[in-house]
């Protein structure tokens, strides 16, 4: 199989995508904020959600068991259970990341009514740090999966790996006019997120001053004598 879903820890850290995965999994408001309209983009009280739109009636029955069914081939969408769920990781991933990049296995496969086809086997998740697409007037040429030199594993040390535009289910944030195409929705969040944990970590040690009227460290005093509706106010902006 090409390509590899194992994330580079190296280029996370250099592409800042760190910062984004800890805002998203880390920050209470953003991640509440996300996690409700992740689950928003479907509404649970319709039984269905898509169709197949196509003049043949054997290839619509063919791509509905494929894709649409409620038990789709095992594994096809990796850890996601169905198309809903696989389209709610990638909405995840963009609000995370502002990109997300799946790989498309295929294989031949010989139906009753269809005959010999080519069909997707499985949709595999790539590290997105890993990932670029390259363009060529505008128009995605191939895509590129290039993994640093210091990668943990050695086997993945200056991996290199090309995909042509098939191969690849790729998706970008690209809202505001594409001011934006690309770029997560957090990385404008940076800096209040910053803000809003240094208030918890400030109310964490609040708590232990008051629990704890013994400890005189500059910690601890400095947390017990910092007015509490200063710090709260600016919180509330940052909020």
């Amino acid at each position: 199989m090409k390509g590899y879903f194992v994330p580079d820890t190296h280029l996370r850290k250099t592409k800042g995508y760190d910062v984004l995965e800890n805002l998203y999994t880390r920050n209470p408001i953003v991640f509440s904020s996300a996690q409700e309209l992740t689950h928003s983009l479907f509404n649970l009280r319709r039984d269905e959600h898509f169709s197949i739109v196509c003049s043949s009636q054997e290839w619509r029955q063919f791509l509905f068991e494929l894709f649409i069914a409620y038990n789709p081939p095992e594994g096809l969408y990796g850890q996601s259970f169905d198309l809903s769920h696989f389209l709610e990781g990638v909405l995840q991933s963009l609000l995370m990341f502002g990109k997300a990049f799946f790989k498309i296995d295929y294989s031949e496969q010989q139906g009753s009514q269809t005959g010999s086809a080519w069909t997707v086997q499985r949709i595999r998740w790539l590290a997105v740090e890993t990932m670029k697409p390259i363009y060529h007037k505008d128009r995605i040429n191939n895509f590129v999966q290039q993994y640093s030199t210091k990668h943990e594993e050695k086997a993945l040390r200056g991996a290199r790996t090309e995909f042509m535009p098939h191969e690849i289910f790729f998706v970008e944030w690209s809202f505001d006019e594409n001011r934006t195409k690309g770029v997560s929705p957090l990385v404008n969040l940076i800096p209040n997120g910053k803000m809003h944990i240094k208030f918890l970590q400030f109310l964490e040690r609040r708590a232990y001053a008051i629990a704890n009227p013994q400890d005189q460290s500059y910690t601890v005093e400095r947390a017990r004598y910092t007015s509490l509706e200063k710090t709260k106010r600016v919180n509330e902006i940052s909020e």
